[in-house]
């Protein structure tokens, strides 16, 4: 028998920019060294230190501006691929914070809310450093409506419970805010850095 049908189409994607942005190192180091982490630990980063939640000013100096406005610049580039009009909407950086995880430490499922997109950007790679998870965002309903049966835990991109990236020093991820993530356990001896943000859109 032959089954006549035109095509399988994809729907509903989640889509994530990876890049290489390995330039905003010396700036993101220079962001570290000037940021007294001890002062800024959180029960939502155990065995580690992060400035989210802290309302951190950073200085107002080109340093800072150019890793905003180079962030900015990839957002865009995202924007457009979904289709944001950004001949009336305006992409704005909006707070940042800078994270150090330590041995052990790992981060529970999240969103972020009042933002489009956010991201995180990795200043080194310690060997053992944790991964990034990405939850499908139908995984919810998985509950109640049974999944495909898979070969493996990943399955294929449609499918998938989640996705992970492994980050290396000047990765730069960046996701709609809606999307579910988690920071999987950190298993290096040494501190994982990284510099979260998210970003606003306004009417021009």
């Amino acid at each position: 028998m032959t089954i006549n049908f035109a095509m399988v189409e994809e729907w509903f994607p989640t889509q994530i920019m990876s890049g290489d942005a390995s330039h905003l190192i010396p700036i993101a180091d220079k962001l570290f060294e000037m940021t007294d982490l001890t002062k800024h630990e959180n029960e939502c980063y155990e065995n580690g230190y992060t400035t989210y939640f802290s309302n951190v000013k950073y200085p107002d100096i080109g340093e800072v501006h150019k890793f905003q406005s180079d962030i900015i610049e990839y957002c865009t580039e995202l924007a457009k691929i979904q289709g944001v009009d950004l001949e009336t909407n305006k992409l704005e950086f909006g707070d940042m914070w800078l994270n150090s995880m330590g041995k052990d430490c790992a981060h529970e499922s999240h969103v972020h809310g009042n933002s489009i997109y956010s991201g995180t950007f990795y200043v080194n790679n310690p060997e053992g450093s944790s991964k990034i998870r990405f939850h499908s965002p139908v995984r919810q309903y998985y509950d109640f409506c049974l999944p495909p049966i898979l070969k493996s835990e990943s399955g294929n991109r449609i499918t998938c419970a989640f996705t992970e990236h492994q980050p290396f020093p000047g990765k730069l991820l960046l996701w709609n805010s809606w999307v579910r993530h988690e920071v999987m356990l950190n298993q290096s001896e040494k501190p994982r850095l990284s510099i979260s943000f998210n970003i606003h859109v306004n009417k021009k």
